[in-house]
């Protein structure tokens, strides 16, 4: 693929930093070589204990016009939150994430800029875009784990409805890439948002177009220190036989609709009836009997990619 020349938009690419020295140098050296040049790096160090802030120095003399550093004096407040602060940062016309410890394709950038360009060409600028792709799972010496980061989980990154994403987030953070007139809108980032990944997600799904790239730009490093990481799919009935996994399971479910909650709370007056009609019942689901519950579901469609998932989450509601 050939690197977009005629428009040359600018890029920030925002960082994390958490106890990262082991793997930061590869990330960092992964984005410096792209095919893409418009770009600069913003970094948001949470707190950490190890070299990781030294490493960020380093590139900060050698490449002064290439890095950033966000600092303030709010310590460790989260990876959500932290990226929510370089969001706020950034005044560039498109962004995208990186976590600390992966790898990005040579022309990771340019995939997803040219995308991008595209879709802006025929809905305009002012339209929100959020551009995401598949990943390779692979382990902490680069070791192909999975190919596609989509099958390995059991996902399907067309799924970008509000219907799908509210119940399901299939689009990974570092692989993104989204425009200003997003930026605009994905802020403040709710305390009870699971990740800002899925909160960018759900509100790009209400109010603009996310388009899924069947690529894999990003050497998704799984290792023990890794804050989300990949998963396979888990086995239902062994989750049913173990009391303690299948509560978790139900925690996770009612955070993602805290979550929801939160999206309609900081939108009501912004959607359609139907997406109104949709979170407000997921707000007073929990006070729902369990058919309503489950011909809540099948009315809007409520449903994960796959049996087996849908299956658990008429169990678990």
């Amino acid at each position: 693929m050939s690197i977009v020349q005629d428009i040359k938009p600018n890029i920030d690419i925002l960082i994390s930093t958490y106890n990262g020295a082991e793997y930061l140098r590869e990330q960092l050296d992964s984005i410096i070589n792209q095919s893409y040049l418009y770009w600069r790096i913003i970094i948001r160090d949470d707190g950490s204990t190890d070299t990781t802030c030294d490493i960020i120095n380093e590139y900060l003399k050698v490449y002064p016009e290439k890095f950033g550093m966000l600092t303030d004096d709010s310590g460790n407040i989260g990876v959500c939150q932290s990226f929510a602060r370089l969001i706020e940062f950034s005044d560039a016309d498109y962004i995208m994430f990186a976590d600390q410890d992966d790898v990005w394709r040579q022309d990771k950038i340019n995939i997803s800029i040219k995308k991008m360009i595209d879709s802006e060409s025929g809905n305009g600028k002012s339209t929100p875009v959020l551009v995401h792709t598949d990943l390779c799972v692979v382990d902490d010496k680069l070791n192909c784990i999975s190919k596609s980061f989509m099958k390995y989980q059991g996902l399907n990154g067309n799924r970008v409805h509000l219907n799908q994403l509210i119940v399901q987030n299939c689009i990974t953070g570092c692989t993104v890439l989204f425009n200003r007139s997003l930026k605009d809108i994905i802020l403040p980032i709710d305390s009870r948002a699971r990740m800002h990944d899925w909160w960018i997600a759900i509100v790009a799904s209400i109010f603009g177009k996310i388009i899924y790239i069947n690529e894999q730009t990003v050497y998704y490093r799984q290792h023990s220190s890794n804050a989300i990481g990949a998963k396979k799919k888990y086995n239902l009935i062994m989750s049913l036989l173990k009391p303690a996994k299948l509560h978790e399971l139900k925690q996770e479910l009612y955070l993602t609709i805290d979550q929801a909650k939160s999206i309609l709370e900081y939108n009501e007056k912004k959607l359609t009836a139907y997406q109104r009609n949709l979170l407000n019942g997921l707000f007073y689901i929990e006070g729902f009997n369990l058919l309503k519950k489950r011909l809540f579901l099948i009315k809007y469609r409520l449903f994960k990619n796959g049996f087996r998932g849908n299956v658990g989450l008429f169990i678990l509601i």
